[in-house]
């Protein structure tokens, strides 16, 4: 008698079912190692909301405090039970078709461009969950990184500092890296003087081949960069008050 009440189920609107959860099944062109299956799922389960009410030993003790103590509470104690509850997590508020497209953009974002996921709606009972079906292929592969900066002084920066580059021929491509690549030129361009510089400014164009999965980069910049952020700024001079503050001005170059 106290398992179904505490489960929660026993509160339900009339004619809907509790959210379970969803489940992430990939279907590779070819066999994917454990470390690999691993990695791509859990990319996917960042793309699945919303999360489903919390379970202890099969029961849901938060979603029964929420629905015991009714829509509007007026007691210290249904109040309190109201606050530390949770609200039902309904099937009916789920967007299968929604997550699935976010899950294809989490995995284009490593390099699984041609990939496409499925959704399928599983009840049981009183309950629903979501079951996500991707049907993919080996991940493109970094083949060359070409750089082609319309700023000759900020070309030649970048040129010195390519060995120290985070993207590496052959591995996997992945847009994380790319946006932690513009940042550490940033870092470098603005160690230089180029301080009203941003990382935005920078742009990895994609060139792709199927028939190797592999991904030729060109870095480039954006059309419509201001010109403040080209000018690379000295120091003009250095001015010390008695009151130990220093003062210091720049100028460009």
């Amino acid at each position: 008698m106290v398992f179904p009440a505490c489960s929660g189920l026993k509160y339900l609107p009339a004619g809907e079912k509790l959210y379970t959860g969803s489940e992430v099944i990939l279907v590779p062109t070819n066999k994917l190692d454990k470390k690999e299956n691993k990695f791509i799922q859990n990319i996917e389960k960042t793309a699945i909301r919303p999360n489903p009410n919390q379970v202890i030993f099969g029961m849901r003790p938060k979603l029964w405090m929420y629905v015991k103590a009714g829509e509007n509470p007026t007691g210290k104690i249904k109040k309190w039970l109201k606050d530390k509850g949770e609200a039902p997590v309904l099937l009916s508020s789920i967007k299968p078709a929604v997550t699935a497209d976010l899950i294809d953009a989490k995995i284009f974002n490593i390099g699984i461009f041609n990939g496409y996921t499925e959704s399928k709606i599983v009840e049981k009972g009183l309950t629903g969950k979501i079951i996500y079906t991707s049907y993919i292929h080996d991940r493109y592969k970094i083949k060359k990184v070409t750089y082609a900066v319309s700023d000759d002084s900020i070309s030649l920066l970048i040129q010195k500092e390519k060995n120290n580059s985070i993207i590496k021929k052959g591995e996997d491509y992945n847009l994380g890296t790319l946006k932690n690549e513009r940042i550490r030129i940033d870092a470098i361009l603005k160690n230089k003087g180029y301080f009203y510089f941003d990382p935005d400014f920078l742009l990895f164009k994609a060139d792709t081949s199927k028939i190797n999965h592999s991904v030729t980069l060109q870095l480039t910049l954006k059309d419509s960069v201001p010109q403040d952020a080209l000018t690379a700024y000295r120091i003009n001079k250095v001015t010390i008050d008695q009151g130990e503050q220093t003062e210091m001005s720049i100028r460009s170059s």
